[in-house]
């Protein structure tokens, strides 16, 4: 009976030993105040929240072997998805930097003119060639609430990093990454919105 004790206590033992210590990522989306002009366009938008594709719909990051197979990284574990963060990221840059009545992710009473959205279709950590890549790609929309879409584009973007690097490397990198998506759909977002006003304008006159 002894023996049988010890042989269970070896066996709990060792399987605690071995147990897998995992990461948590953590992105991190600054959030900007909003500092809207008297003279900024007439438009209330909508920011919705981002999809993420079926694969990029996971807790572990995603790791890219070859051109049609992937492993989920068990030590590596997103704290916050990274489509809720890019989400977050966008909303930011576009209150801070576009002129408009309101940016908000939900409008209770008053209807939006114009909405943003879109697809993480890419978030992975790319090890295919014997190289290490951290890929990104999105597409994102801007449309109107009649239904016309005003932006659609895809942001793809990737940046080398070194085969053993740990995941906070990955995770500062790929923040880069979503950051300047963020901008660059915001700068798109601010030129067709004072397209849209001038066509405002111009029909009102």
């Amino acid at each position: 009976m002894d023996k049988v004790f010890l042989l269970l206590f070896l066996v709990i033992l060792s399987g605690c030993s071995g147990k897998l210590k995992k990461e948590m990522i953590a992105l991190r989306s600054d959030v900007a105040i909003s500092t809207k002009q008297a003279d900024s366009h007439p438009f209330r938008i909508q920011i919705r929240d981002i999809d993420p594709s079926r694969l990029a719909d996971n807790q572990n990051v995603v790791v890219r072997k070859t051109d049609f197979t992937v492993a989920f990284e068990r030590s590596a574990e997103w704290a916050v998805r990274p489509a809720a963060v890019l989400t977050d990221m966008i909303e930011s840059e576009i209150s801070s930097t576009v002129q408009c009545k309101s940016v908000r992710r939900r409008y209770s009473e008053a209807v939006p003119d114009l909405l943003t959205g879109g697809t993480l279709a890419v978030v992975e950590d790319d090890q295919r060639n014997g190289k290490r890549v951290v890929a990104l790609k999105v597409r994102l929309q801007l449309t109107t609430k009649e239904e016309q879409t005003l932006i659609d584009k895809v942001y793809a973007s990737e940046k080398p990093i070194d085969l053993s690097v740990k995941y906070t490397v990955f995770a500062s990198v790929l923040n880069d990454l979503m950051k300047e998506t963020a901008k660059a759909f915001a700068a798109d977002v601010a030129k067709a919105v004072s397209l849209r006003a001038d066509e405002k304008k111009h029909s009102e006159n």
